[in-house]
């Protein structure tokens, strides 16, 4: 099995992103971190089946809410089986970002991920709102 790598460590909030929205999560984080004094934990996860929850349940325990990123439908993608692991292992406040039930669009890949709300700032926003969730 391939191991989740924890790129960046973190208390608040743990962000799981696989392929190019490892990149997009490690620039939320930074954000995260000077503007709104979050400290998000980035998991890179490069093998989806079988999935890595050992190194997901064990962020998840830790900083209680869990975000997911990938560039792929959510359903049956990374969310979905992010999602089903914490329902069964450690159960937390998710939220999945990704592409919900479209057919694919064209455009250069910077314009489609905007179109599809899969950009930095974008995780920025997502995880202000789950902190919401978490924090009750």
């Amino acid at each position: 099995m391939a191991k989740a790598q924890v790129y960046r460590s973190g208390q608040d909030i743990t962000i799981v992103a696989t392929g190019t929205m490892v990149y997009h999560a490690l620039i939320a984080a930074e954000t995260l971190a000077l503007k709104h004094k979050i400290e998000a934990e980035v998991i890179s996860v490069a093998v989806i089946k079988p999935l890595d929850t050992i190194t997901i349940c064990a962020s998840a325990r830790r900083t209680g809410a869990v975000l997911t990123a990938e560039e792929a439908q959510v359903a049956g993608g990374l969310g979905g089986a992010v999602t089903e692991a914490l329902a069964d292992h450690c159960p937390v406040p998710v939220s999945r970002m990704g592409i919900n039930d479209r057919f694919g669009e064209s455009g250069t890949p910077a314009e489609l991920m905007e179109h599809f709300g899969l950009t930095a700032p974008h995780i920025v926003k997502n995880v202000l709102e789950l902190m919401k969730r978490k924090d009750g």
